[in-house]
């Protein structure tokens, strides 16, 4: 097992300006995506655009699910390599 330490961020940014952050204390799941995309949606009016990394999680069921519920919500990948694109490195 394992003695590393896992955090996980999920981060939401607007074209208005506010950033939305959620810090996970473990390996992010599913379900803690899910949250997120439910945090995001309720601070957000309309439509919105996911761009997501490749991190399997982006594909899992929950999500897959919470996205079918929600056809105002659009997800696509952007590149594999592109750490301009981070928002956390800015």
């Amino acid at each position: 097992m394992s003695k590393r330490c896992q955090v996980s961020t999920a981060i939401g940014l607007t074209m208005l300006g506010p950033i939305y952050k959620k810090h996970f204390d473990h390996a992010i799941h599913g379900e803690g995506m899910v949250e997120h995309l439910e945090h995001l949606r309720r601070r957000t009016a309309g439509p919105m655009i996911i761009v997501r990394g490749g991190l399997h999680v982006h594909r899992s069921s929950p999500v897959k699910a919470f996205l079918a519920e929600h056809p105002e919500i659009g997800m696509e990948r952007h590149s594999s390599y592109a750490p301009e694109l981070n928002p956390q490195a800015h």
